[in-house]
């Protein structure tokens, strides 16, 4: 039941395309254009400086930890604003960061991504996970890399305008969601940009809503993301702290009198479950355990603890963020509990293991694939260009075969290093696999 005052409540959204002038120019924006959230992009937050938005002053930082040279999203709440954290998930190569919470007593799932040019999978990902999870009023905002409309939406002196393999995937993404471009619904005859390099410029940057919250919006506008105490004046380039300009969404909320608790952290709640703060890079993920447990099939098969995998796939919201918490612990300790790699024998003199077994193999075995296509598709290029130096031939056996952990470990540890020196987008941390081997 809804109260019948609404507050006006605030977004910006800004590709800082690095950290250089960000905590010195997130409290004077949100001053000048009285902001409680900021979607951040391109924050560039790697292992080595895990803890780098700790420092900002009067705001609760979560953000995502995977390179220092590229991507990371954060997302960024005022202390002063009236929110309460739910829980939150992470995409583990840094393209985007949902946080469940409430704001102001109303329930929001805010989505904050980069959608780099080099992944042509992190809409799926995000777009399946969505779609099972978000709950109350969906705010999904950020760099999208991509136009909706190329003769409306980018002006260039070229005289071709190609389409970007991206276009085709994010019209998907909203189609799916019933995700509405914010700015093409306030303005659909104003023709503005976000984005410029040189002689181009792109609206790469967007606030996406439902259709049914689209009346909420109270206003909508672009701005120069300009340093503080520079006259708006000048025509200097030095005065622009990024080639992204500020994005700016104001959007009326109305108060709800009763708390409803996503499904995703129901467990979380009624089991009082406390997740400290984690900023390693590539932790599993919650769209990752939700798929692959909606891609198991039930064999039949009894498990060592006599759970089946319909239990699993019919509780698969919630379980996500217990199985979440259970498996990044262990991937912190690099140890896995001697119970979770029990099994039994079956009929036909394989091995039977318990499901949550099933789902962080099959977890690492997705990674792992990734990792080799990326590295496949690196030598190609290498190939291509006559600079193939040292070439390393992977495949995987069609019947299961022993293989000894030295040399695994050899073998990954290659794949790992060769992946950095030809600076490959790779999931993180393997070493967890010496405990199931």
């Amino acid at each position: 039941m809804a109260s019948s005052e609404s507050q006006t409540l605030c977004f910006i959204s800004w590709n800082v395309c690095g950290r250089k002038t960000l905590n010195q120019s997130i409290n004077t924006f949100a001053e000048k254009y009285g902001a409680k959230i900021f979607f951040i992009q391109e924050t560039k937050i790697g292992p080595e400086d895990n803890n780098a938005l700790e420092n900002i002053k009067g705001w609760k930082c979560y953000y995502t930890v995977y390179n220092s040279k590229s991507k990371g999203v954060a997302v960024l709440i005022k202390d002063d604003a009236e929110f309460q954290y739910i829980c939150h998930d992470e995409d583990y190569s840094g393209g985007y960061l949902v946080l469940f919470c409430y704001l102001y007593n109303a329930l929001f799932t805010l989505v904050n991504i980069y959608n780099h040019k080099g992944d042509m999978d992190i809409l799926n990902r995000l777009k399946d996970y969505l779609r099972d999870t978000a709950e109350g009023v969906l705010v999904v905002g950020g760099d999208f890399n991509t136009v909706l409309d190329l003769t409306f939406d980018r002006k260039s002196l070229a005289k071709n305008k190609c389409h970007t393999p991206l276009e085709g995937i994010f019209r998907n993404f909203n189609d799916n969601l019933r995700l509405r471009d914010t700015w093409g619904y306030v303005h659909p005859r104003k023709r503005s940009f976000t984005y410029s390099q040189k002689e181009s410029y792109s609206r790469l940057d967007m606030f996406l809503l439902c259709e049914d919250y689209l009346e909420q919006i109270n206003d909508l506008k672009i701005d120069k993301p300009e340093r503080p105490g520079v006259d708006r004046k000048s025509t200097s380039t030095k005065t622009n702290i990024s080639d992204h300009l500020l994005l700016i969404l104001s959007l009326k909320i109305r108060e709800q009198f009763c708390h409803k608790v996503p499904n995703v952290a129901s467990w979380l709640v009624d089991h009082k479950y406390h997740v400290e703060q984690d900023r390693r890079a590539g932790k599993i993920n919650g769209a990752e355990i939700l798929s692959v447990i909606k891609s198991l099939t039930d064999s039949g098969q009894k498990s060592p603890d006599g759970i089946r995998v319909q239990t699993y796939k019919n509780l698969c919201c919630p379980l996500t963020e217990i199985l979440k918490m259970y498996f990044n612990l262990w991937m912190k300790q690099k140890q896995l509990p001697k119970e979770f790699v029990s099994s039994i024998s079956a009929s036909n003199g394989r091995k039977c293991f318990n499901v949550d077994y099933l789902i962080f193999t099959m977890i690492l075995a997705k990674r792992l694939n990734t990792l080799v296509k990326a590295m496949g598709k690196k030598e190609k290029k290498n190939k291509e260009n006559n600079n193939m130096n040292d070439t390393c031939c992977i495949g995987f056996a069609v019947k299961p075969k022993e293989i000894k952990w030295a040399f695994l470990k050899k073998s990954l540890s290659y794949l790992l290093k060769a992946c950095e020196t030809n600076k490959c987008i790779h999931p993180r941390d393997f070493t967890v696999l010496e405990g199931l081997v």
